[in-house]
This record gives C-alpha cells, structure tokens and sequence, in this order.
C-alpha cells in the first residue's frame, strides 16, 4: 500500500506535487471540495510530466470519510493481514482481545457516522473517545495501536470499577438500612393520625387493631396485683 500525504495548504500542495512529479514518482492527486463546491486551481497540472497517474476532484467530507478507510485498511493490514470490515460504518472493528487477566472480553471500534472511538469490556462500554469531526478522529486512526487500545481499555475499565465500588461502600455508608422505606413508613404513621411525630386523633390511634393487640398483648403480660 502506498504512502498518502495530505496538505491543507495549497502553495505547500502544488510545491510538493512539482517536486515529487521532477524525481519522476508516480503520483495520484486527489483534491478537495468544499462545501460551497470550490477547489484551489488546477492549472499546475498543465506542467507536470510526465502526468500524475490518476486525478480527481472530490467533496471534503467524502475525502475524510476515505483517508479514515484508507488509515483504518492500513492497520488492519499491519496488525491481522486482512483487509478491515466496513460493512458497517458506524462500527468498524479495530481490536478483539482480553484483559491482562484473560478475566473479560475486550472491543475497541470506530464509529465512522459519529466520529466515535468505543472500548467495550463484557460487552458494556467502559469508555468512549468523542471527536468533532473526521480531522480529529483522523489523528487517533493514524497512530492505531492494537496492544495501546486494549490496554487503555482495560484501564479506563478498572477506574470504573473502583468508581462503583467506591460510590457503593458511600451509599451504604449515608443508608445503613436500604431496604426500610421512609416514604412507607410515612404514609403508614399517617394513617394512624400521627403526623410530624404527633398524635393527631388519639381515639382513632387506640382503635387501630395494632394498637389494641399490643395493648391486649401488655394486659397480659401484666403481673397480677397481691393484697
């Protein structure tokens, strides 16, 4: 696979191309529209020679969207020695693997359509890298490593864990009772007319059938008076 060079200055651009077109290597020329459908002018091509091997004018957006194939390919070819899978372009796998620990499953992709790197641990995602647009994601995908991203996975998964462990011992610590409900608790004392800590009605409260088994309960256990 050939080198592929990209220029976002156009006298660096025309530079480079005559130098290159001078040493007499063959060339394909690739430039860019933007979004209002304009490129820089193409009369230097008029003075190259011999001509470049292929040339074509394209949108900006498509041009990102095949430098990220192109750069995606490359590491695939570098690392598994086949061509990477772009059937679906909002997940484009680029490492399979395990923790150090061979614990848990490690999957690292990229979202193409979102501009999104995603490390999954189990299937759950343990962290995400969010770019603006395909400049950005274009500078992560030209230095892929595969030992780096399912390290840094793996990574970002322990501080995750360590967060929930930590957020569970602080939940526990702020509710040693979890599971008594204080709304319940609540609502049932309302229902006894008592409201705040006080008794609203006293007659309705001494009716109340827990009421009158607990005090049925006390006269039994009472003791019995001597003379």
């Amino acid at each position: 696979m050939g080198e592929s060079v990209e220029y976002t200055d156009a006298e660096e651009f025309v530079a480079a191309i005559k130098e290159e077109n001078h040493a007499g290597a063959p060339m394909q020329i690739v430039l860019y529209r933007d979004g209002q459908g304009q490129t820089i002018s193409q009369d230097f091509l008029a003075e190259l020679d011999p001509p470049p091997q292929g040339f074509q004018v394209i949108d900006m957006v498509q041009a990102q969207l095949e430098r990220a194939k192109w750069l995606i390919n490359a590491y695939c070819m570098e690392v598994f020695e086949q061509e990477a899978d772009f059937s679906a372009l909002s997940h484009v796998p680029l490492a399979f693997s395990s923790t150090s620990d061979s614990a848990h499953t490690v999957e690292i992709s990229a979202d193409l359509v979102s501009f999104r790197l995603s490390y999954l641990v189990d299937g759950a995602e343990a962290t995400s890298i969010q770019c603006a647009g395909f400049r950005d994601l274009n500078e992560f995908l030209a230095n892929l490593d595969f030992d780096e991203l399912v390290a840094f996975a793996e990574e970002e998964y322990n501080k995750q864990q360590t967060q929930k462990k930590q957020t569970e011992v602080q939940q526990t610590e702020d509710d040693p009772f979890p599971e008594i409900d204080p709304a319940a608790i609540r609502r049932t004392l309302a229902e006894r007319d008592i409201v705040d800590g006080k008794v609203i009605d006293p007659d309705k409260l001494n009716a109340a059938p827990f009421i009158q088994q607990v005090m049925a309960d006390g006269n039994r256990l009472r003791p019995c008076a001597t003379v």
